[in-house]
């Protein structure tokens, strides 16, 4: 658990996405690959997959917050 200031290194992010975020898009893969004669290892794609959609959608978090901020009450 992080407390206040503390902050996460690039290995402990990069295995919080290969964990959280690829491990739904491996699962994903495998279940396609269950009805299908392609049995190559999609391993890497489904992490590059995971990465980008986790990047991505922190950076969106990001600017929506920095433009919910901007907005005066």
């Amino acid at each position: 658990m992080l407390k206040n200031g503390d902050t996460l290194g690039y290995q402990n992010i990069k295995c919080l996405f290969l964990t959280e975020t690829a491990g739904g898009f491996k699962f994903g893969v495998q279940i396609v690959q269950l009805f299908s004669e392609n049995k190559a290892d999609l391993t890497k794609v489904a992490e590059l997959l995971g990465q980008y959609f986790q990047i991505r959608d922190d950076y969106c978090s990001l600017c929506l917050h920095q433009v919910t901020l901007s907005y005066k009450l």
